[in-house]
């Protein structure tokens, strides 16, 4: 399901910490607050926050309690699968903008963490300025999507984690950095 987001929903996944927990319910489904503690092997306590902070905004739901012991404890779901941006809005610009330093920024480290040859010749880097239709571009987008859907269908918790990091956008028109 497909969903065009709100400003808050933006806002909430413009923090890292969120946007984990909430990719988290996309790669793994339906899970307690303790089930998604182990998956992301983070402390459970850690995790409540953002979950309820995703529900608020409506990115998560409560899919079924339980009583466990002598509280009732929730199975949460994430309310979509894709999220597109809301039609244009002046503030999405500085939300984007964060969200984009904070992602950037956690690839970096990510990088920098690469200690190996092995690890280091896994390194996939492509920038490219392609002058294309919008169409093209809608299509291209398409098809990324694709292969990413085509990932996350043959994922596979024993295999070795990949990181990736797609990002596409209009050049600036007075921009000749990179060509």
């Amino acid at each position: 399901m497909k969903i065009v987001a709100t400003f808050e929903q933006l806002e909430c996944l413009a923090s890292l910490a969120r946007r984990e927990v909430y990719y988290a319910f996309l790669t793994y489904g339906d899970l307690t607050v303790k089930q998604l503690s182990e998956k992301m092997g983070r402390p459970t306590k850690s995790l409540y926050y953002p979950v309820r902070q995703l529900v608020q905004c409506g990115l998560l739901e409560v899919a079924e309690t339980h009583r466990v012991a002598k509280r009732t404890e929730a199975t949460y779901r994430a309310t979509s699968d894709e999220i597109d941006l809301p039609p244009a809005d002046p503030r999405n610009l500085k939300v984007i903008s964060k969200s984009m330093r904070l992602t950037l920024r956690r690839a970096l480290g990510d990088v920098n963490s690469l200690r190996t040859p092995e690890e280091l010749n896994k390194v996939f880097i492509d920038r490219s300025r392609i002058r294309m239709s919008a169409e093209v571009y809608r299509e291209v987008c398409r098809l990324i999507m694709e292969a990413i859907h085509f990932a996350k269908e043959h994922s596979d918790p024993q295999a070795e984690e990949f990181s990736m990091l797609v990002l596409g956008l209009p050049t600036p028109r007075d921009s000749s950095r990179g060509k």
